[in-house]
């Protein structure tokens, strides 16, 4: 089989990858749903169940970004582009990928609860506009980066734009969303808070290290916060047509990499100057600022929590005496966390997602809200109570219920999100029994519900229509009752006093995020602080003395808090004019006409592109063949195919790989394929001298699988079925000089293989690998022949088993990150087999066991890792081996050079204990049978150097240096005793 169709049949079971880090299951497409699709002049508007009316909104916005794009960006793609609206996830997101064909993806749930994206006028229309950049820009090539899409189609080596860095690739769909829009990043607040607080508190980034993956915060907003306003930036200084300017010089170059040579072209100055000039543009200008604001005085809250990145939600206990938020550090996984006014901390609960929990009257417990996958395509949100000491449990499965907040009686007032918006319901003390306080609208959306004191109201931010995003007070029924406010400002998170006479909520009415207070009988608006960076999320003590708030830093997000002082609050200033009330409204009803149709997946699933393949081999010699692969748009149907030819003699090899997702669970795989090889070389006498001989083996093989997979965010669970059948065919390179005694003869043979597993192991931001958790997995495999040999009357066979286990542990320590204690242990036997197939030693192998790829392949040889002993040191039809590791933090570097396309992110380290043995009880050849009778456990320890690379911007790279010391003697082919010398290595990969 060809490298590519390898590739293709590993690779087409993508939640494989959940093995190993489950947490990180994302974009998520429902392949199992009935799409039906709407066609526009330039879209192929795709959509799930219950959401036309969305979908024909979301063609009319695509195709008026598609016009304003085209305007001021370059050149349209070709063809039109597949948009997909799918209501299967209960978190706002989008994405877009030019290969094989473009395509948007847009999740049905709107932005209204992430501060970052909540400055909309219609949040279709933001990601949309944010996508097309992405389509429009990646897509683009001129002149001679074109010249291979018309021979290869859309292979990524056509694809130019790809080699940028991903703040150039983001920060431009960034600065687009909001030059074409109304609104948008760069015309909110969010991020200018976050670059004001870095360069006033010395942490604004360099542009190697922006350019990078940095985990130090913003971490992955890094590329959306710098790139969006460093192009904003230069669009100011240069003209909006400079960046437009930029993606057709780059787009032109043959060599790849040279962004500051297409930043002079295009701009007059190189990026990397640019950046230089920049920074020293923001030190002015935020000192002033902050001159300005110390002038009236500056607000200072008391910071009580110690490891930033994000500290979300604060809510006092009924008592007074503590605080509940949700934490995220990146060093460990997100928790439900307690801080009292010391600033004592303790974690109660692990979480999946981070959300407000609201405190029940006794205070014994929490309810929040959290995502989790409910099966491989869709990710909800439900209710649960966690208890104050520890542990917590389900409220509601599938009820999609988010933001919960606890009456004193009990009753919980939340979201309902579905149908691309969000309703307000209360539901009883389970959390069953819903009661909608408002009718499901794509013009009116929800967010962050709060009872009043005393049970009758509830203060809830509202979005509608051109960008009003405002407080209300409701009564019991959904009625509003008063609205604090009514403005395009982002006024969001409220909260009461405990006499219920305040309303106060978080507002960037002046452009910086500060505490407001709405006084619901009088009408009167309060500014409660004044920060230079930001503040959101207040939540008053049951005393009335305290207000906790979220309290912005340039290392992410505290939690801290201020006396509550209303004496001390000055009137509300108006709102910028950024966000005063609009005239001219967009119409919110526009949509695409035309007919909706059935789904059909042909027209995608075709091929888009084809590579060329070459296959050395000394005894065949080269083979020169062609590859190609697909899936159609929901990637129900996934295939691939490759084949080569041997020109000296026609050989033949490649074959077809396929996966059908269309079943939701189990996905199913099937593959063919013909492949040579030499299994053996031989030295025979011949007339005149002896000669080399090959043995040629020519397979084929037809396999078919069914993989069932239970994901969740902090587990991964499988079960793989896989049947095959082979037929082999043996002859002599030269049969005239071949041996008479061998015999040729291989019967077909049918196999069958099942994996099971299941895997918590997960990492996190600033992990140096693996941290928490553990991979459990086994598979048993056998074979037989449907007739016996030529000669024989048994039909041969074998069984094989093998199993491992692997145990990560974080523990605290020096650094920057969690040490890591890693174990990992595994074994197998064969029975009936007529070759070895364990082999132990050296410095690779061994990886970790996942479902199984379109191919089922059965048979190989699994090599187990022994460090400082060389490759197959020992085999056998038995083997054991287990590993030790401390792996410990040495340096986060998070450097470049310029725009030097090489980053070196971090250092670490590893201390190791191997020990392993193969040997042989019924299955080996006499000969190593001899060698290897019984265990003899090759030991050995050293220490690694582990460094984290990212090259080209985008490819991730983990090398290790280490040196082993061999602790135990080895039986070597000649039946002499030796300990084998230090040994130095050199390698790629995490070891386990």
């Amino acid at each position: 089989m060809t490298s590519s169709l390898r590739r293709i049949a590993a690779c087409a079971f993508a939640g494989a990858a959940a093995a190993l880090a489950p947490a990180a299951a994302h974009a998520q497409i429902p392949s199992d749903e009935q799409i039906r699709v709407i066609d526009t002049p330039h879209f192929r508007v795709h959509y799930t169940p219950g959401l036309e009316t969305l979908a024909r909104r979301a063609g009319a916005r695509a195709e008026e970004a598609y016009a304003a794009i085209a305007e001021v960006l370059v050149r349209p793609p070709r063809g039109r582009v597949d948009l997909l609206v799918a209501d299967n996830v209960d978190y706002s997101n989008g994405f877009a990928t030019p290969f094989p064909r473009n395509r948007i993806v847009l999740y049905a749930h709107p932005p209204v609860d992430d501060p970052t994206l909540a400055f909309y006028d219609d949040w279709t229309q933001l990601v949309i506009t944010h996508e097309l950049t992405h389509v429009f820009h990646l897509d683009y090539a001129r002149g001679l980066p074109r010249i291979p899409r018309y021979v290869f189609g859309r292979l990524p080596l056509g694809f130019p734009e790809t080699t940028t860095p991903d703040w150039e690739k983001e920060g431009l769909a960034t600065y687009l969303e909001s030059r074409l829009t109304r609104a948008g990043r760069v015309r909110g607040t969010i991020h200018e808070m976050q670059l004001r607080t870095a360069v006033l508190e010395g942490r604004f980034f360099s542009i190697d290290r922006a350019s990078g993956d940095p985990a130090s915060w913003p971490g992955g907003s890094t590329r959306y916060v710098y790139g969006s306003m460093f192009l904003q930036y230069l669009s100011e200084r240069h003209g909006e047509r400079a960046a437009g300017e930029f993606v057709r010089r780059y787009g032109g170059y043959v060599i790849p990499f040279l962004n500051d040579r297409a930043a002079r072209e295009a701009y007059g100055v190189s990026f990397s100057r640019a950046w230089r000039e920049w920074r020293a543009s923001l030190e002015a200008r935020y000192a002033a600022e902050a001159d300005s604001l110390r002038r009236i005085g500056v607000t200072e809250p008391e910071v009580l929590t110690k490891a930033g990145y994000r500290a979300e939600f604060p809510r006092w206990s009924p008592d007074g005496r503590r605080i509940a938020y949700a934490a995220q550090t990146g060093r460990e996984e997100a928790q439900q966390r307690l801080v009292d006014a010391d600033g004592a901390e303790r974690a109660i609960a692990s979480r999946t997602t981070l959300a407000p929990a609201s405190w029940s009257a006794d205070g014994r417990s929490l309810v929040t809200s959290m995502v989790d996958l409910r099966d491989p395509y869709r990710a909800y949100s439900d209710l649960y109570r966690v208890r104050v000491d520890g542990g917590r449990a389900r409220m509601t499965e599938g009820a999609r219920l988010l933001q919960p907040d606890v009456a004193r009686d009990g009753r919980i007032v939340a979201l309902r999100a579905g149908g691309g918006t969000t309703v307000p319901v209360v539901v009883d003390a389970s959390g069953a029994a819903p009661r909608d306080l408002a009718p499901p609208s794509l013009d009116v959306q929800w967010a962050y519900p709060r009872w009043s004191p005393d049970g009758t109201k509830i203060a809830i931010s509202r979005w509608r229509q051109g960008g009003y995003y405002d407080v209300v007070i409701l009564d019991a029924a959904g009625r509003v009752l008063a609205e604090a406010t009514s403005d395009r400002a982002v006024d969001t998170a409220p909260a009461w006093s405990p006499d219920g006479r305040w309303v106060l909520f978080s507002s960037d009415r002046t452009g910086i995020a500060n505490l407001y207070a709405y006084e619901v009988n009088g009408g009167r608006l309060m500014q409660v602080t004044n920060v230079l960076t930001g503040a959101f999320q207040p939540d008053v003590s049951p005393d009335g003395r305290w207000i906790a708030f979220q309290y912005y830093r340039s290392d992410g997000y505290h939690v801290a808090r201020i006396p509550f002082t209303p004496d001390a609050w000055r009137p509300a200033p108006p709102v910028r004019p950024q966000v005063a009330p609009a005239g001219e409204q967009p119409d919110p009803g526009r949509a695409a006409a035309g007919p909706a149709h059935a789904y059909s997946a042909l027209r995608s699933a075709l091929p888009a592109y084809w590579e060329p393949e070459w296959v050395s081999s000394s005894a065949f010699g080269t083979a020169v063949g062609v590859a190609t692969s697909g899936h159609d748009v929901v990637e129900r149907h996934e295939w691939g195919a490759s084949g080569a030819v041997y020109p000296a003699d026609g050989r033949f090899e490649g074959g077809l790989a396929y996966v059908f997702r269309g079943l939701g669970n189990p996905a199913l795989g099937a593959s063919v394929f013909q492949d040579w090889s030499v299994p053996l070389r031989a030295a025979v006498g011949a007339p005149g001298g002896g000669a080399i001989l090959d043995l040629l083996e020519r397979e084929r093989s037809a396999s078919a699988v069914a993989t069932f997979t239970r994901p969740r965010f902090r587990s991964f669970g499988w079960l793989s079925l896989g049947a095959s059948l082979r037929d082999r065919e043996l002859q002599w390179s030269d049969p005239a000089l071949a041996p008479a005694d061998f015999p040729l003869d291989r019967p077909p043979e049918l196999g069958a293989i099942a994996t099971l597993g299941v895997s918590t192991a997960r990492a996190y931001d600033f992990s140096i690998s693996t941290q928490d958790g553990f991979v459990a997995a086994a598979s048993v495999e056998g074979r037989r022949a449907t007739r016996p040999r030529d000669g024989e009357t048994v039909h041969r066979g074998y069984t094989r088993v093998d199993g491992r286990a692997q145990i990560y542990r974080g523990f605290r320590g020096w650094g920057f990150a969690r040490h890591v204690l890693a174990l990992r242990a595994v074994g197998g036997a064969d029975f009936g087999s007529a070759t070895q197939y364990f082999a132990v030693g050296g410095t690779t192998g061994d990886g970790v066991a996942f479902p199984l790829s379109a191919g089922a392949a059965l048979g190989g040889t699994r090599d187990l890792f022994v460090r400082g002993y060389d490759d197959a040191t020992q085999f056998g039809d038995r083997a054991a081996a287990a590993t030790a590791e401390w792996r410990f933090p040495i340096a986060l570097v998070e450097r470049g050079v310029g725009l030097v396309p090489v980053f070196l992110d971090r250092l670490w380290g590893t201390a190791f204990v191997d020990g392993g043995t193969a040997w042989c009880v019924q299955g080996c050849d006499p000969a190593t049978a001899a060698l290897f009778p019984k265990p003899e456990a090759l030991v050995s320890t050293g220490a690694e150097l582990g460094a984290d690379l990212l090259l080209g911007f985008n490819a991730r790279f983990r090398l290790r240096g280490g040196i082993a010391l061999p602790l135990t003697t080895i039986t070597t082919l000649t039946g002499t005793h030796e300990r084998p010398p230090v040994k130095a290595y050199f390698t790629i990969g995490q070891s386990f």
